[in-house]
């Protein structure tokens, strides 16, 4: 499939769902209206449906024919059983087409619908095999696949690279017979995506009118990924007494410690929240005001407490209070510790890269030598071998984590009846010295869609890091594609934060594509809209949905800031760590901030604007992993090196 395909895509559609939410005046309309819609039985739908100007449309089933029974079935059932499951998705596909031909049969001349059928866990069936089967090549595509394969990493999904060499055999083949023309192009469309059908995600008990534009899918996607929610192993971790949670942004760390705080605080405990980095502090305040209930925003039983672990004083000082705040029971405590990161030094990550740029120009056997406080260690690799893994922990990061091994080790010490959790990135690693403490891996992200976190996954590595892995629980959609602008193209030479091409893009993208509104002013509600009001429907994007981060210093003179001011769309700018928590979703504006302050939020549309930085300092990587994760649907790269 040679460039970009514009086709439309329609998947998972009930029969029952065509032309329901006809508005009274047109009850009486002559356009067709299958059997099928009036039928509530299984497999009243189909999976996917393609229109594509040349090469027409293709109607799709998935099935997956795994033997999920016993280990011990015998082979002979197991076999009749996937006959059954394909003569099934069989008949489902031949009802999907006979659906669609009905849909447009008062068309005349309409082209015929091709059908794939896609199976998962069968390894090498046959065509023939498959049921009333007397369909021509042409009209019938069967692709078989013998696992459901990780589609985290898409460039090696087994299902799109089996679709992309069928999809590339259609330009072979004669088109005359499958092609449409403009008006049966866009007929087909409107009747299954027109205002008269509205089509229906059942999910939790709760019933969500599918999006028809980017706007509604990029609002719809937002809300599901903002919901709180955890995946069903998850649950049960609420009840253990000791807990470090490690794993990349995203995973449900801060949910987890907001928790099990506001569980101990309706248990009548004490809560200390402990930070012991400025990173941490941030998220501290971020996980008081979660813990805190509305009925109370400041409970006199949450405290935050900052520590500087390399002052014992102070750590002593802030032990007593805690022992003070626990007056009834001295020797009961209940601690979360937040932001517990380490991370490899910036010089030894620059000293790394200069060694990777050396191989690339041919000096492959010379080794390189990195630096450290304490010692001085030569990789046993060649330099084109050399990984972030393979780099050696500083001596900071292991001071850090004898002080905060000594830091829990007293706490065990002094509070016989202690309830601690803690929660960083990376791997805490002290088990051996606090044996207690139990480290639980989190790598399913929870607050963003797929696209995000497949972009983060193939951009952003960051050494102790834990990567991404697949959801095994059902996410609703995959969210939007990630939108790439590149600045170098623009061929100017002031930087993305001072570029007007690359500000209009933006604002052309926020405002036209997205339709941007101002919550104050009120969409008119037409006929269609009050039918389907039982629906749970996405909201307009606001202003106050939208976050955009520069890597530069910003402030509000900055020209692209300037530029979404003079385009009306009001601004809002965070130039310091503690204006973040006097920012309220009241004021609908789009908040701006540089890359590197924390602020806690999630949003539904973030725009990332590259500066002039070193994409190998280990800080600039932590702070895009930060700011592109923050987005729960949408995510905008402004590139200032292409890509």
């Amino acid at each position: 499939m040679a460039g970009v395909e514009q086709m439309f895509v329609l998947t998972q559609f009930k029969y029952t769902d065509y032309l329901n939410s006809i508005p009274e005046q047109f009850k009486g309309h002559l356009l067709p209206v299958p059997s099928l819609v009036h039928e509530h039985q299984q497999n009243r739908s189909f999976d996917l449906l393609i229109i594509h100007r040349r090469y027409g449309v293709m109607v799709g089933v998935v099935r997956d024919c795994s033997n999920n029974g016993d280990e011990g079935q015998p082979d002979n059932d197991t076999d009749t059983i996937r006959l059954s499951q394909v003569s099934e998705a069989t008949e489902q596909l031949n009802t999907a087409k006979r659906f669609v031909s009905e849909v447009m049969s008062d068309k005349e001349n309409f082209p015929k619908v091709r059908q794939v059928l896609l199976l998962f866990g069968i390894a090498h069936p046959t065509v023939e095999s498959l049921p009333d089967n007397n369909q021509s090549p042409n009209d019938l595509r069967t692709l078989y696949l013998e696992s459901i394969p990780d589609c985290l990493e898409p460039n090696s999904c087994l299902v799109k690279e089996k679709f992309k060499e069928e999809w590339d055999k259609l330009a072979t083949e004669s088109r005359h017979i499958f092609a449409l023309n403009e008006k049966q192009y866009l007929g087909l469309i409107g009747r299954f995506c027109g205002p008269a059908t509205s089509t229906v995600l059942s999910m939790e008990s709760k019933s969500y009118q599918l999006p028809k534009t980017l706007r509604d899918a990029v609002s719809l996607t937002g809300d599901m990924f903002e919901r709180s929610f955890l995946y069903p192993n998850m649950t049960k971790l609420l009840n253990e007494r000791f807990l470090f949670l490690a794993g990349p942004p995203g995973t449900g760390k801060t949910r987890m410690l907001a928790l099990v705080g506001r569980k101990w605080v309706l248990e009548g405990h004490p809560v200390h929240i402990i930070s012991t980095s400025p990173g941490g502090e941030k998220v501290a305040k971020h996980l008081k005001q979660l813990i805190s209930s509305s009925e109370s925003p400041e409970p006199k039983n949450v405290f935050h407490l900052t520590l500087n672990l390399d002052d014992t004083t102070n750590v002593t000082s802030k032990l007593d209070l805690i022992q003070q705040n626990s007056h009834e029971n001295s020797q009961e405590a209940y601690v979360i510790a937040v932001e517990l990161n380490f991370q490899m030094r910036q010089a030894a990550k620059r000293t790394l890269a200069l060694a990777v740029k050396l191989a690339s120009y041919g000096y492959g056997l010379v080794k390189s030598r990195i630096d450290y406080a304490t010692s001085q260690q030569e990789p046993s690799k060649t330099n084109n071998e050399i990984g972030i893994d393979d780099i050696p922990p500083t001596e900071e990061n292991i001071q850090r984590r004898k002080s905060v091994a000594s830091l829990f080790t007293e706490l065990c010490r002094r509070f016989p009846n202690l309830y601690m959790w803690g929660a960083g990135c990376t791997e805490l690693d002290i088990q051996s010295k606090v044996p207690v403490l139990r480290m639980e891996l989190l790598t399913e992200c929870l607050t963003c869609p797929p696209s995000v976190v497949r972009e983060a996954s193939e951009k952003i590595r960051i050494s102790g890091v834990g990567k991404y892995t697949a959801n095994q629980s059902h996410v609703p959609t995959s969210g939007p594609p990630v939108k790439h602008l590149n600045h170098q193209e623009h061929l100017v030479k002031n930087p993305p934060q001072e570029c007007i091409t690359c500000a209009t893009d933006i604002i052309n993208f926020l405002i036209n594509d997205l339709l941007i509104k101002d919550k104050n002013i009120k969409e008119e509600v037409d006929t269609q809209e009050i039918l389907t009001s039982h629906l749970l429907q996405s909201d307009p994007i606001q202003y106050s949905d939208i976050l955009i981060f520069f890597e530069s210093e910003v402030n509000v003179d900055t020209p692209m800031v300037q530029y979404l001011l003079a385009e009306g769309i009001p601004v809002t700018v965070i130039n310091h760590p503690n204006q973040s928590t006097e920012v309220t979703q009241d004021k609908n504006s789009v908040l701006v901030a540089k890359s590197s302050l924390y602020l806690g939020y999630r949003r539904k549309v973030v725009v990332f604007v590259e500066g002039d930085t070193d994409s190998n300092d280990i800080t600039v990587r932590w702070n895009r992993l930060r700011c592109w994760t923050c987005c729960t649907s949408q995510l905008i790269l402004v590139h200032n090196v292409k890509t």
